[in-house]
Order: C-alpha cells, then sequence, then structure tokens
C-alpha cells in the first residue's frame, strides 16, 4: 500500500465542501494572528511605552492633584485617582498625535511652491501644510483611533 493519496481522495479533498471551509477557517486564523502580532501588538506595546512615559514625566496639573490628596478625604481619592488617569491618558494621546503627525509631515510633499514671493504677509508653514494635507490623514486618522481604543483599553 502507498503513502500517497490517490487521486480519489485528492479530488474528494479539493471537493469537499467540509475540507474547503476548514481550510479557509486555518487561513482566516493565520491571518488573524499575523495582523495581531504584526500591526496591532506592535501598536500596542507602542502606546505601552508612551503611557509609562507620560505617567514617569507627570505634568504640573498631575502633581498637583497628586499633591492634594492628604488633604482631602480618604472617600475623595478614587475621584483624584480617575482625574489623573483620565489627563495621563489625555496626555498620551497627545503625544501619540504629535508623534504620528510629525511622521505625515515629514513625508508630505513640499509646499514651497505655496510661499508668495511679493512679501505681503508671512506664511505659516503649519498652516499651509494643512491645507496641502487637508485636516487629516485618512490613514493617520484610523491609526491614531485604533491607538486611542487601544488606550482605553488598556486601562
Amino acid at each position: 500500500m502507498s503513502d500517497h493519496p490517490s487521486i480519489y481522495q485528492v479530488a474528494h479533498m479539493m471537493t469537499s465542501e467540509e475540507h474547503i471551509k476548514k481550510d479557509f477557517e486555518e487561513i482566516m486564523k493565520e491571518i488573524k494572528s499575523m495582523i495581531h502580532d504584526k500591526y496591532i501588538g506592535t501598536l500596542r506595546s507602542v502606546i505601552q511605552d508612551q503611557h509609562q512615559q507620560t505617567k514617569q514625566n507627570a505634568t504640573k496639573e498631575v502633581q498637583l492633584l497628586e499633591a492634594i490628596k492628604p488633604f482631602i478625604t480618604i472617600n475623595q481619592h478614587p475621584v483624584i485617582d480617575q482625574l489623573v488617569e483620565t489627563m495621563q491618558a489625555f496626555h498620551t494621546i497627545q503625544s501619540l498625535k504629535r508623534d504620528l503627525q510629525s511622521y505625515w509631515f515629514s513625508s508630505s510633499p513640499s509646499i514651497d511652491h505655496l510661499y508668495r514671493k511679493d512679501g505681503v504677509y508671512e506664511v505659516d508653514e503649519d498652516c499651509m501644510r494643512g491645507n496641502l494635507l487637508g485636516t487629516g490623514n485618512p490613514r493617520g486618522d484610523m491609526i491614531m483611533l485604533l491607538a486611542v481604543v487601544l488606550l482605553f483599553k488598556e486601562l
């Protein structure tokens, strides 16, 4: 008896709805896993690192909120903690947005052709970039939205 499948077995495997369905389920599982590992997992890691950095470099407002805790009742501490967490999340989002904008702006086309040569007014480069690029980059906006969702999922 041969270790190789017969043509009948191969034909059955290739035409069987059950086999095809299992194969596609396995393919989809592998694709989801790869996307999660390569993109979502990496983005989550970046977000966690940025959030840790935000916590370590507390703003004056966060420092003030932490400083008033000894002077208020214990039952108000969770409110302060929630405010601190919210402010840290907000600062993390701002930092991620700045980094993402600098990436998109560094790869954006030159705006030199938009400068006026008559010197009537000074050109605000960020405003000109906004006019050139629109209000935001759709891919950047999607990355930022995903980053915000992942950040709040972590909190």
